[in-house]
Parts: structure tokens; C-alpha cells; sequence
């Protein structure tokens, strides 16, 4: 495919790539409001009764997660097609982008919509269970003997408080939180651990290795390169769980925008060539550099300057 072609190409499915970047965010937002009820009846990571609550909360809202979990999986299919687009735009212009990348981006949506299906019916099964009250044998752990024998004093007022309610209160949540715990570990089979852990890795991948190549060919700004290459990051290192869908969000919706030429300042002329160019520097409004122009002087400056030279002169043809 020539330039033509490819540059052809581009601005036939750049307005599709661009809703498919929009769709991801809105998407998102719509998987994050769908789960609110879920997530306001929650346990904290502190409560002791953390796994028996989880299950519980689980089943009361299992439909409601499971809403949740198919939009968030449409949003990455959403991701992957915006992220489809700007590889073959990046992959004509640098041939150094491996071919290989174009296959991760595809399959990382899939593993991870298998993943949140697996998990929702492991989650599901599990939660039944504890609901329906069958009986799990699991040997609590020192931590949960901790924390339930902390609850329990807090929990039986001062004035009615005995060793043998206190022995029947650690009893009875010991036996329900060993078995929660016990019915989570089991409800995570080995299809969503591997589709969940193989979908991770090729939708960060396919972030870092196309944001670098577009950036190194002048179809991304350094600053969105640099942020491109941070969300991938961010998708396998926890270092901001809570801050990465809104910088992910930031960064598609601004790759929308630039798929239709609505950038701020413009795009990089490797738009308009086909070819590599890189991406020219821009100032804080986002607009080309200008060469610093050189202060005029004021005519009062300027007459006692050519004064200055006359009389140089002058004393030149003296000497």
C-alpha cells in the first residue's frame, strides 16, 4: 500500500476510530455508575468480615456486577479498535513497529471479556453457596482469629458481655469467614486467572509498544506518547488503581480528537505525508513554535546609534 492508499485509508476510518475512542470512555463511566450500588455495600479492606460480606454483597447484587463487567469488557473492545487504528497508521510510517503488536491488540479484549465472564460465574456459584448455607471445611487463619476475636468484643456490649458470648460469637463468624475465604479461593478457576493475566499483559503491552512507535513517527505528541506509555504501565503496575481509568479515559478521548483533526494546535505533518516526520515542538498553548524575534529599538535608540556611526566616520577622514 502506498501513501495515497494508506493516507486514503485513514481518512475513511479515522471517524470510526474516533468513536470507538469516545465509546471506550463513555463506556467506562457507564461500567463505573452501573456498579454503585454494589460498591456502596462493600466491605472495606479492613473489616473482618471481609469475605463473608464480599459473598454476600455479591449475591445481592450479582446482576448488577454483571452489568458492570460487560460494559467494562465492551470498553476495551472499544480501546483495542481505536488502538487497531493508530497501529496500522504507525506500522506504514515505522516498519519497525512489530507485526506481532496487531495480534496482541486483538486478542487482549477477548481473554479479558472471558476472564470477567469466568469470574462473574465462579463468583456466582460461590456466592449460592454461602447463601444456601453449605457446609465448607476450612481451618481459619491466625489473622482472621485476630480480627473476629476484635469484632466480637467490640460487638457485645460492655454489659452483657460474658466469655461464653464471646466464645460463641468467635465460634459462629469463624466458621462463616474461614468458609467464605475458602469459597473465593475456589471460585477463581484456571481459565480466568490465565485469560485474565494473558489479557492484562497484551492490552499494556500493545499501549506502551504502539504509543512509543507513533510518538517516534510523529503521529503522537511527546506528551501523549509519554502518557500513551504511562496507562499501559499503570495496567499491570498498581502504583495508581484508583487514578488509571481517569488518565486512560484523558488519553483516549484526546486520541479521538486527533483521529479527527480537532487537536489542539493541529497534528504532526506525518498526518498529512504518510511518512515518518517528526512531531513539531510546541509551546504551552499547543501551537508551533515561532522563532524569538528580535526586539525593536526605539527611534530615539535608533537616531543616537546612526549619530554614534556618523561621528566615527568623521573622525576617520580627520586621522
Amino acid at each position: 500500500m502506498n501513501d495515497e492508499q494508506q493516507l486514503g485509508w485513514e481518512r475513511e476510518f479515522a471517524p470510526r476510530a474516533a468513536i470507538a475512542a469516545f465509546g471506550a470512555v463513555v463506556l467506562q463511566i457507564a461500567s463505573f455508575v452501573i456498579q454503585l450500588p454494589a460498591i456502596a455495600d462493600a466491605p472495606g479492606a479492613d473489616d473482618p468480615l471481609r469475605y463473608s460480606q464480599t459473598l454476600t454483597n455479591f449475591h445481592e447484587h450479582s446482576g448488577v456486577l454483571l452489568g458492570s463487567g460487560i460494559a467494562n469488557a465492551l470498553s476495551v473492545f472499544c480501546a483495542a479498535a481505536a488502538l487497531y487504528y493508530l497501529f496500522r497508521a504507525t506500522r506504514h510510517r515505522r516498519k519497525e513497529l512489530p507485526g506481532l503488536v496487531q495480534w496482541l491488540v486483538l486478542m487482549a479484549p477477548v481473554f479479558l471479556a472471558v476472564a470477567v465472564v469466568a469470574n462473574w460465574v465462579g463468583l456466582k456459584d460461590a456466592s449460592d453457596r454461602y447463601s444456601d448455607g453449605a457446609p465448607v471445611q476450612a481451618t481459619p487463619t491466625d489473622e482472621q482469629r485476630e480480627d473476629i476475636a476484635e469484632f466480637c468484643r467490640d460487638e457485645i456490649p460492655r454489659e452483657s458481655r460474658t466469655a461464653a458470648r464471646i466464645a460463641q460469637c468467635r465460634t459462629a463468624n469463624l466458621r462463616r469467614e474461614a468458609g467464605a475465604d475458602e469459597l473465593i479461593d475456589d471460585s477463581r478457576g484456571v481459565v480466568a486467572t490465565a485469560a485474565g493475566f494473558a489479557g492484562t499483559l497484551a492490552l499494556a503491552f500493545s499501549y506502551v509498544i504502539i504509543a512509543l512507535n507513533a510518538m517516534r513517527a510523529g503521529l503522537l505528541s511527546r506528551f501523549m506518547g509519554v502518557l500513551g506509555i504511562g496507562v499501559g504501565a499503570l495496567i499491570v503496575l498498581p502504583l495508581l488503581p484508583q487514578g488509571l481509568p481517569i488518565v486512560q479515559m484523558f488519553w483516549l478521548g484526546a486520541l479521538g480528537l486527533l483521529f479527527l483533526g480537532r487537536w489542539s494546535g493541529g497534528r504532526g505533518p506525518a498526518w498529512e505525508t504518510g511518512t515518518a516526520v517528526p512531531w513539531p515542538a510546541a509551546n504551552r498553548r499547543g501551537q508551533p513554535e515561532q522563532p524569538p524575534e528580535e526586539p525593536e529599538a526605539p527611534p530615539e535608540e535608533e537616531e543616537k546609534q546612526v549619530a554614534r556611526r556618523s561621528s566615527r566616520k568623521r573622525k576617520r577622514k580627520r586621522r
